[in-house]
């Protein structure tokens, strides 16, 4: 049998070798190395453990970051989509008002328009009987009462609080107008004979040129 000098792979000392094969001075080396690479497998095991632990939360993590990602695009997504939602209804709004407002001023134009227009008739209608030598009664009581129900007239108490002629109407036309009926009213005569003054006279021409 042939002897040989080897050196122990776990002690490193050196050990004169009966078997070529032989790797350690003596069995308590042989155990000691054994238990020793025991230990390193479950070392071994035991990083590869925490490793993937470590592996599976940054994984779980960076799953969580991309859903919190989302959650908060979802939200912007849903803040824009609000935003350009309440900014339609905002210009419908908008136009809805102006509709509204178009069709307020109309209606009012079409009211003052009609009440010039009543008011009109009626002063040339005054105007062409004072050029008359005489007018029917009848057809000058139906004026007077026509004019003092202006006032009650749908179209005076709806029109617009700036209406320019109320002052005329009020404190010129139908006063004058309360007058000559109670003093005709109850008259015989069939014809009578309408005269105005040149200041009444001036006074419906000038507001029948404003109404022109």
């Amino acid at each position: 049998m042939k002897i040989t000098n080897k050196q122990c792979e776990y002690c490193n000392n050196e050990f004169k070798a009966k078997r070529t094969d032989a790797k350690f001075c003596s069995g308590a080396c042989r155990q000691g190395a054994y238990l020793e690479r025991i230990d390193n497998y479950y070392n071994n095991r035991n990083n590869e453990n925490h490793n993937e632990a470590i592996r599976r939360e940054v994984l779980f993590a960076e799953s969580e970051k991309r859903k919190e990602n989302q959650i908060a695009q979802i939200k912007r997504n849903k803040q824009d989509q609000e935003a350009k939602m309440q900014e339609k209804i905002d210009g419908f709004k908008n136009v809805m008002n102006e509709a509204i407002e178009n069709i307020k001023l109309m209606a009012t134009k079409r009211i003052v328009d009609d009440a010039n227009k009543l008011l009109k008739e009626c002063l040339t209608q005054l105007l062409e009987f004072e050029q008359q030598d005489e007018t029917p009664l009848y057809k000058v009581n139906w004026l007077c009462e026509r004019i003092t129900g202006f006032t009650n007239d749908r179209y005076y108490t709806t029109l617009p609080s700036d209406y320019k002629h109320f002052g005329f109407i009020e404190n010129v036309l139908v006063p004058k107008m309360v007058k000559w009926y109670q003093g005709l009213k109850y008259s015989r005569e069939r014809r009578v004979n309408v005269v105005l003054s040149d200041e009444l006279k001036a006074k419906f021409t000038d507001v029948l040129s404003e109404i022109d």
